[in-house]
């Protein structure tokens, strides 16, 4: 969920995933409008992410009249490219 992962970068979530014998995970890397709780969070239970926007630095040249609009969380951290 994206609201939790600048807390828990993606590579430590890995043996978390493992452990529970999930052996693929999926990303959306856009959202719409939602409501999300999350029992272990510690900024927060209840996320409502940005309505409609991307959780990726989208190349404006790859889209038509229609382009991406970005998470303000990019300002802060790319969590899909995020790597140690």
């Amino acid at each position: 969920m994206p609201g939790t992962w600048p807390k828990s970068a993606c590579h430590r979530l890995s043996p978390n995933f493992a452990s529970l014998g999930l052996d693929t995970v999926t990303i959306a890397g856009s959202y719409h409008a939602g409501k999300f709780l999350r029992p272990h969070g510690k900024a927060g239970k209840v996320y409502f992410p940005e309505d409609g926007t991307v959780y990726f630095n989208a190349n404006p040249a790859r889209y038509g009249a229609i382009k991406p609009v970005a998470n303000t969380m990019l300002g802060q951290i790319d969590i899909l490219r995020e790597a140690d």
